[in-house]
């Protein structure tokens, strides 16, 4: 009085591992899941039903396998259809694990705990196998289905998956980082002004150690000096009286030149040095002139104004 069970197509043969079963019976293969699909694992025991004698029937197995397969989606909900459950039966009686893929992880949550809290699943399975016809040759007694165990949601591929808040958190240490580089960038532009400045500072102190340069160690030429004509004869020196005290060495010596006879070389010097040092700091001939009238000709005030200047 049981439904006949189905002939599974001649092309795919069922087999005890790796087989999806479906609501008309037969066996395929496991569709791969994208890597944004969850699953959920399902075990159970189907007690007094010889496991040798059960898969040494393929059109026997089958119908089990569709029966479970459609009890499992019944319970589960969610349109869920008996094609997206795999089974792998294994001895003892026969141990079930069921696999229920292409799932949203929100939907595999919900399936999950259906299922493992379900005090139905058990019977309703019972049930539909009680009516597969030809199950009765090899049962040992009444069909119990105990030990129902559910595990999930599982990522197909274990892939790790962002949701909204994951990117807000990412965007948002995106823009730490990207602020700190700014302020990086921008204490290192102010070094390099802070310096330029003090550089200039320390050339408008020393205006006349830029002018007039030191003479060379060791030189009878003073190199920085204009040319001269020839130098006068010394003098005949008198015979001193006998008796007489010598003269004091410093006293016959030629005194030197007095420092009127260099002060307009020295001012060019001065003048041009300064022309050049504002030249090099990036201040315009006008603003140097300016400068350098306000301040009275001198050259060291004059380049202090300027660097003070905003």
């Amino acid at each position: 009085g049981g439904t006949p069970p189905p002939q599974p197509p001649p092309a795919a043969a069922a087999t005890t591992t790796g087989t999806t079963a479906g609501a008309g019976g037969g066996g395929r293969p496991r569709s791969s899941a994208r890597a944004e699909e969850a699953s959920v694992s399902l075990s159970m025991t189907v007690q007094n039903v010889d496991y040798e004698g059960l898969t040494g029937s393929s059109g026997l197995q089958a119908a089990f396998e569709a029966e479970v397969c459609g009890a499992i989606a019944k319970e589960a909900g969610h349109g869920i259809s008996p094609g997206s459950i795999s089974l792998d039966l294994k001895e003892g009686s026969v141990a079930v694990e069921a696999t229920i893929s292409a799932l949203s992880t929100d939907v595999a949550s919900d399936v999950q705990t259906i299922l493992g809290t379900s005090g139905r699943l058990g019977p309703r399975v019972a049930s539909s196998l009680d009516l597969v016809q030809g199950i009765g040759e090899v049962t040992t007694g009444h069909i119990t289905v105990t030990n129902v165990t559910a595990i999930g949601p599982k990522l197909s591929d274990a892939e790790p998956v962002l949701n909204v808040s994951s990117t807000r958190q990412l965007a948002s240490i995106g823009m730490i980082v990207a602020g700190i580089g700014t302020l990086l960038v921008a204490l290192c532009v102010f070094r390099g002004l802070c310096s330029r400045r003090m550089k200039a500072g320390d050339l408008a102190l020393t205006p006349r150690q830029v002018a007039v340069p030191l003479k060379p160690s060791g030189s009878n030429m003073d190199m920085d000096a204009e040319p001269v004509g020839p130098r006068p004869k010394p003098a005949a020196r008198r015979e001193a009286p006998a008796g007489a005290a010598a003269a004091p060495a410093s006293q016959e010596r030629t005194a030197p030149p007095p420092e009127s006879s260099r002060s307009a070389g020295e001012a060019e010097a001065l003048l041009a040095s300064y022309n050049r040092v504002v030249k090099d700091m990036g201040f315009r001939d006008q603003q140097a002139a300016v400068a350098l009238s306000e301040s009275g000709g001198n050259t060291e005030v004059a380049l202090q104004r300027l660097v003070s200047r905003p």
